[in-house]
């Protein structure tokens, strides 16, 4: 389901609808936050799942701006990973302005 509703989010920001990209990106992510950790190999596998959201989120942030970024940032403090997510979007930011 969480797949599904991030490929349903990236179609949306193809599209330019990014608000509806948002939010199925945001709901991608409660869907993963939500995954099982009965075991190492189950927690590993809702880690990456719940970067993911996050790489999509900060993608989804750059192409709107910095009001979206900061919107991005209060969602990851929200999640418990601000310091990570900030620490990690920053220098992505700068990679992207240099390429484009």
């Amino acid at each position: 389901v969480a797949d599904t509703l991030n490929s349903l989010g990236m179609l949306k920001n193809k599209q330019m609808n990014r608000e509806a990209a948002h939010d199925l990106f945001s709901e991608s992510l409660a869907v993963r936050r939500a995954l099982p950790e009965d075991d190492e190999s189950q927690a590993k596998a809702k880690q990456q799942a719940v970067a993911q959201s996050f790489v999509s989120l900060g993608n989804l942030a750059i192409e709107r701006g910095d009001e979206a970024a900061k919107a991005a940032d209060m969602v990851a403090a929200r999640s418990g990973h601000g310091k990570q997510a900030s620490a990690q979007f920053t220098p992505a930011n700068g990679h992207h302005s240099r390429a484009g």
